[in-house]
């Protein structure tokens, strides 16, 4: 999956396209060596890749792998901060993205995010994002507060089936603070498939479209002055007829 994003975000620019990838839990997991949620056809993958390469496991992939089983050890030297996955991750995505009047964030981003300095949440998201990706080089450590539950990564405030009126107040200000109008989060399936929450600042878009959930794919078009629009398998859908939570 990562292999077609980012030959997507390379064939992008040709079309006038753009693609940002977005750093998630699943892939902070990775890096971290937490593989509870790879199934066995991840790990022959990363087999078969690090095979192909004709390389031999180098001292900081072996200190990786120390105390792993060794059907884990090509993901672990490819995944671990300074392996070649980590490394792509690292150039290639973001743990959040302003584009045009919409914020885009795995789990979500808050006003607790941005403390009370006078920086602007721009720059905060600017040195998160900088700060992630020397963690993934393998030359800094983890960016505090990313592996907690209210992290940006984690937290599902916003992607509840109801989201209380203390949380979309929360929403309020953080748009505010960007000057945005609207956060895309991803992280919590919803059984509906992608909607709003919010009156509409916040638009839900993981449809659990794994084999683990068995969700349908979907995709959040945002279009001119506001239009949103949800295409599914059987067409498309106006955004005002998935107005789900709050």
């Amino acid at each position: 999956a990562l292999d077609l994003l980012f030959k997507l975000q390379d064939q992008a620019p040709a079309a006038g396209g753009r693609v940002h990838v977005l750093f998630g839990n699943h892939e902070m997991m990775n890096v971290d060596l937490d593989f509870r949620y790879v199934t066995s056809g991840g790990f022959s993958e990363f087999t078969r890749a690090f095979s192909s390469r004709n390389t031999s496991f180098t001292d900081a992939d072996s200190k990786a792998n120390a105390s792993l089983p060794s059907f884990m050890h090509s993901r672990a030297a490819m995944m671990r901060p300074g392996g070649s996955v980590a490394k792509s991750l690292a150039e290639r995505s973001q743990v959040a993205v302003r584009v045009g009047d919409a914020v885009f964030v795995h789990g979500g981003l808050a006003p607790a995010h941005f403390g009370k300095g006078e920086r602007g949440p721009g720059e905060v998201v600017a040195e998160l994002n900088a700060r992630c990706a020397a963690w993934l080089m393998g030359k800094g450590e983890r960016p505090e507060g990313l592996a907690r539950a209210t992290g940006p990564l984690w937290m599902r405030d916003y992607s509840n089936a109801r989201v209380g009126r203390e949380a979309c107040s929360a929403l309020g200000d953080t748009l505010d603070l960007f000057g945005a109008k609207m956060m895309v989060v991803g992280h919590t399936p919803q059984g509906m498939g992608i909607n709003s929450a919010c009156g509409g600042r916040v638009w839900r878009t993981d449809t659990g479209m794994s084999a683990a959930y068995g969700g349908e794919p979907e995709v959040l078009e945002l279009g001119k002055k506001g239009r949103v629009r949800i295409l599914t398998k059987d067409g498309a859908r106006q955004g005002y007829m998935r107005a789900g939570g709050r």
